[in-house]
């Protein structure tokens, strides 16, 4: 079983679909890359279908490809409540330390490629967050 999750890893791992680390992934938030996570479960069945594109789209060139990571899905981890994440299949989109897309079971290519392209398009344009203030203002 050991073995089994180890090959699995270095196949994600080889073809562009990371597993999740998370000192990578917020580095590369910090630098302001896009970065795209997949919440997978043994148990989904739209799980592969989805890897499979992803896989395809990381091997796309250019600069504009998103790194994307692998986390496994589980009801009860903290970084799923912490998400807002309900369910395997779910793609987060974060560019920079802001998520500007989510969705839950696409698994076609071209979906997720819509998927990105309308996440990247709705992120444009919006104001920079702006530093929570120490002292309220008097009224």
């Amino acid at each position: 079983m050991i073995r089994l999750l180890a090959l699995l890893a270095a196949a994600a791992s080889a073809a562009g679909l990371r597993p999740f680390d998370a000192g990578r992934f917020e580095a590369l938030k910090a630098e302001g890359r896009t970065v795209i996570l997949q919440f997978s479960s043994q148990s989904c069945a739209a799980c592969p279908q989805q890897e499979q594109a992803l896989r395809r789209l990381s091997e796309e060139p250019g600069e504009l490809t998103p790194v994307f990571f692998q986390f496994p899905f589980s009801p009860v981890d903290e970084f799923c409540q912490r998400n807002r994440v309900g369910a395997p299949s779910t793609l987060l989109m974060f560019r920079g330390k802001r998520l500007i897309g989510r969705s839950a079971g696409l698994y076609a290519e071209e979906d997720i490629r819509a998927f990105i392209q309308d996440s990247r398009l709705r992120s444009r344009g919006k104001p920079p967050e702006r530093p929570k203030r120490s002292i309220r203002p008097k009224r």
